[in-house]
């Protein structure tokens, strides 16, 4: 009897979670989109990547800085 208690208990568990977990797929309104930078195009190193260079000494200076700073 035991048994087949066991066996019941655990069948509803799977039956009752498989109904819970049939609704949980839909998170977003049926044609919204991910807002997510992660799924658009990879950057490589193809892109334009302009630099404006530091028009003073101390500005280059402090470019370096911040450059150092990264780097470590």
């Amino acid at each position: 009897m035991r048994v087949i208690a066991f066996v019941f208990g655990w069948l509803a568990v799977f039956v009752l979670g498989a109904k819970a977990e049939a609704g949980m797929d839909k998170v977003l309104a049926k044609g919204e989109a991910l807002a997510d930078a992660r799924l658009g195009p990879l950057k490589d190193l193809n892109g334009y990547f302009p630099f404006e260079a530091p028009a003073t000494a101390a500005l280059w200076e402090q470019r370096a800085e911040e450059v150092r700073r990264r780097v470590l």
